[in-house]
């Protein structure tokens, strides 16, 4: 077994011979430099919703009164679909006045009247139970949520899928090595180094709903979504 000092010197030993080992292919410029890619594929396993609630008045107070309640039925939605305090977050928040500005005025916006103020809160819920996302959806439209700003899909932990798209693109970079010093007519010899050069998450997938209100059924497909890593491998050429 190796004590805890131990593992501080090994690593950096490690380094310094990499390291020694990638100067001496610079300077004998006898090495192959090939690019790997490794792709993995997988159904999500987390959806994040953004849920919100819209609402009007003459005054500020009102809107903001209506509004309130409305998203409190809208959370107690969630909550009762045993989802946890933590992953319910507000995402927004917002007051502002409704103008006509159909109506002439002769000092400008500023001297316009409101005729009415809205409101919009909205909060962003993940779940990881996508077999429920449908009915959830469908539950919290009838409590009161008038906007439904999307549903992105993803992965709870990247890490994983990660690690298996990193392992496929070195064995991509090794078969690019071993087909161009073949064709060369040389040998590969020893890693002088490795450099991930790019790692690609999926892109956040929004599902837009345009009438919320209208929607008794709400059908969702999550698919399949990509991870991927690029990496650059440097092989000495064996004399």
């Amino acid at each position: 077994m190796f004590s805890n000092s131990t593992f501080p010197r090994l690593i950096l030993g490690g380094f310094m011979l990499l390291n020694l080992v990638a100067v001496s292919a610079a300077e004998n410029n006898r090495f192959i430099s090939v690019t790997g890619s490794g792709q993995v594929s997988a159904a999500p396993d987390t959806a994040w919703i953004t849920s919100g609630v819209v609402t009007q008045a003459s005054t500020a107070v009102e809107a903001v009164d209506k509004n309130n309640q409305l998203t409190n039925k809208v959370i107690e939605t969630f909550l009762d679909a045993d989802l946890e305090e933590s992953a319910i977050n507000t995402s927004g928040f917002n007051v502002h006045p409704v103008y006509d500005h159909s109506q002439p005025s002769g000092g400008g916006s500023e001297s316009l009247k409101p005729l009415a103020y809205q409101v919009t809160n909205s909060v962003t819920v993940k779940l990881t139970e996508l077999d429920e996302l449908g009915e959830l959806l469908d539950q919290v439209i009838k409590a009161g949520s008038n906007r439904i700003s999307g549903i992105r899909f993803g992965f709870n932990d990247n890490e994983a899928l990660l690690d298996q798209a990193r392992a496929l693109a070195i064995a991509n970079a090794h078969k690019k090595a071993q087909l161009y010093a073949g064709e060369a007519g040389v040998e590969v010899g020893e890693v002088a180094s490795i450099s991930e050069t790019g790692a690609r998450l999926p892109q956040p997938v929004l599902h837009r709903m345009a009438s919320a209100q209208a929607m008794e059924a709400v059908p969702v497909m999550a698919g399949e979504q990509e991870i991927s890593v690029d990496i650059t491998v440097v092989y000495l050429i064996e004399d």
